[in-house]
């Protein structure tokens, strides 16, 4: 009884993602000098489906904070992984993202 109770819990849990969806994360970016390189990054996530809004873009600190929409079902691995991609379009470096705790 045991075992069955086991292998049905991790059947149940087996189709819940691993990874929490994030709301709300600050981005680290190398390679903004200026405010005209802020706003070329702004453009360019501007674009993305799941943004919600930039809440603020930091180019002194290399820090973007932005919340993502209620319907976002990426994962971080997913979401770090098109974050990457875009910024490094933009022509910038991207170090990482840090999920904001919603209170």
């Amino acid at each position: 009884m045991k075992k069955l109770y086991v292998l049905f819990s991790l059947l149940l849990l087996s189709n819940f993602p691993l990874h929490g969806v994030i709301r709300k994360m600050t981005m680290r970016v190398d390679g903004m000098t200026c405010s005209l390189c802020a706003q070329g990054l702004k453009s360019k996530l501007k674009k993305l489906t799941f943004l919600k809004k930039i809440e603020k873009i930091n180019v002194k600190d290399g820090i973007v904070t932005i919340t993502l929409k209620k319907k976002n079902e990426l994962t971080r691995d997913e979401l770090s992984k098109q974050m990457r991609t875009l910024v490094q379009k933009a022509g910038f470096t991207f170090v990482d993202i840090t999920e904001i705790e919603e209170k």
